[in-house]
C-alpha cells in the first residue's frame, strides 16, 4: 500500500466515524495523528517592569509536571492571532 492510499484510507475511516478536526479527533486519534503532523504552537514570553517572568504550572501527562511559558496548540483552521489572544487570556 502506498503512503497516499494509506492516508486516503485512513480519512476515510476517521470521516466514517464522524470525527473531524472541527469537533475533535478524541484523545487517542489526536495523538496519533500528531506523531505524522507537526503541531504549530504559540508560547508568550511575559516580562513585567521587573524584569520577572511569566510561568504557568502544568500537570501535563505528555509533557510532564512543572512550570512552563504560557503556550498552546493553534487549532484547525485558527488564524494565528486567535490563538495568541486566547493564551494571553487563559
Amino acid at each position: 500500500m502506498s503512503l497516499r492510499s494509506g492516508i486516503d484510507l485512513l480519512q476515510s475511516e476517521i470521516q466514517s466515524e464522524g470525527l473531524s478536526p472541527e469537533n475533535g479527533l478524541g484523545t487517542d486519534l489526536f495523538n496519533y495523528v500528531s506523531t505524522l503532523t507537526p503541531i504549530v504552537n504559540v508560547d508568550l514570553f511575559v516580562v513585567n517592569s521587573s524584569h520577572q517572568i511569566l510561568l504557568s504550572w502544568r500537570d501535563d501527562p505528555n509533557s510532564g509536571t512543572g512550570w512552563y511559558v504560557p503556550g498552546g496548540c493553534i487549532r484547525y483552521r485558527e488564524p494565528i492571532e486567535e490563538r495568541i489572544h486566547k493564551t494571553a487570556k487563559s
